[in-house]
């Protein structure tokens, strides 16, 4: 799991890092990575993305531990294109991003009958908003 996990995040962290432009292509680009991975292969998705709650023990503990280091990575990422904002603020949004993500793949999973681009669209604009939003929250706690 832990490989698969570092594969993943490689794989993410060098698509949003090489994508350039605006928020909606960065965000593009790092659904595309999480999207084809569901797509391609739901069961090691549905192991890696999936709350470990029903597993109990030491293997639950592990993807919990996994699952942080994959928001970390994801707020560290974004760090470079939001440094008005503080750590706990950047792995905040992360948390809402890696959300927003593992309950699209599970419904995208429930509804096969929609394909890649369309679920992806729907990604970029559930994480644009959501994202837009919480730079809105953070500018509003950060004034006098």
């Amino acid at each position: 799991m832990r490989r698969a996990r570092r594969e993943f995040e490689g794989t993410l962290v060098t698509a949003i890092t090489t994508a350039g432009g605006g928020m909606d292509e960065l965000i593009t680009a790092g659904g595309r990575v999480f999207l084809e991975l569901v797509a391609n292969n739901p069961r090691r998705w549905a192991l890696l993305f999936t709350a470990s709650s029903g597993l109990g023990g030491d293997m639950a503990e592990q993807l919990i531990k996994l699952r942080r280091h994959t928001i970390e990575r994801i707020a560290d990422v974004a760090s470079p294109h939001a440094p008005e904002l503080d750590r706990p603020s950047l792995v905040a949004a992360a948390h809402v991003i890696s959300g927003i993500g593992e309950q699209l793949g599970h419904w995208w999973l429930s509804h096969p009958q929609l394909d890649f681009d369309h679920v992806l669209r729907m990604y970029v604009a559930a994480v644009g908003g959501a994202v837009r939003g919480l730079l809105t929250v953070f500018e509003d706690l950060n004034r006098p």
